[in-house]
């Protein structure tokens, strides 16, 4: 006997687990997706900067994949996104580096003028900024997102068939131990009414013990004849 099927609907656990990986915004962004046990949905995302913005649309995109549960995400980059890194001039410590060489020069004796070529030797004179992050929609992240959550539903679905068999084998199992009860109801039945009658030399406890096992496990004519001989017994 199947008590849960595939038609009927096979439960899920909430435990479960997700992870995928993907091209975003020029680098390769890995997101996993830890599910457990909650009433509601409950979202704790830990999210590098660049997302931080994106946090309430994946939240709601998340919602539309997964029901319920605490849902821990975690995102990091595997390798960071490109940015195109630019040379600036810091004017004000050029000045700075200029007169302090003369003033050198001039307290050494030292003939010559200070050079551009000099000075943009100098340390922090010319420095390397990255450009500021650009804004990564939620259309980039959403094949990461959603292929996370469709392996965090896969597992949990497998996790569900897997408890669904354990409880069809121990149900099945009790079905099976009832109905040998159940072939007993019968034999106790006659030997309560030997009892009664004489027949056989019982203690009044055994003939109540069997013919309460009848009340408890017999079909409804074996009931009917176990309230009659109790009557019997009381009169």
């Amino acid at each position: 006997m199947r008590f849960f099927t595939e038609g009927a609907g096979l439960p899920h656990s909430m435990t479960g687990f997700g992870a995928a990986e993907g091209n975003v915004a020029g680098g390769r962004l890995r997101i996993e997706l830890r599910t457990v046990n909650h009433r509601f949905f409950n979202f704790a995302p830990k999210l590098p900067s660049e997302l931080s913005a994106l946090e309430a649309d994946m939240r709601e995109r998340l919602r539309q994949e997964i029901e319920r549960g605490h849902v821990a995400l975690s995102a990091r980059w595997v390798e960071s996104p490109a940015r195109e890194a630019a040379l600036a001039v810091d004017l004000e410590r050029a000045q700075d580096v200029t007169q302090r060489l003369r003033e050198l020069r001039d307290a050494l004796g030292i003939a010559g003028d200070v050079t551009l070529d000099l000075v943009a030797r100098q340390p922090d004179v010319l420095v390397s900024r990255t450009a500021d992050a650009v804004e990564i929609p939620l259309a980039e992240v959403e094949p990461v997102l959603v292929k996370a959550a469709q392996e965090c539903r896969a597992m949990r679905a497998r996790e569900g068939a897997a408890l669904a068999a354990e409880l069809n084998m121990r149900l099945d199992e009790m079905v099976q131990h009832a109905e040998q009860v159940a072939l007993r109801a019968p034999e106790r039945l006659v030997r309560a009414r030997s009892c009664i009658l004489g027949q056989l030399n019982c203690p009044r406890s055994t003939m109540s013990e069997d013919l309460t096992w009848v009340l408890v496990f017999g079909d409804d004519a074996q009931r009917r004849t176990a309230v009659r001989l109790l009557e019997r017994m009381g009169a």
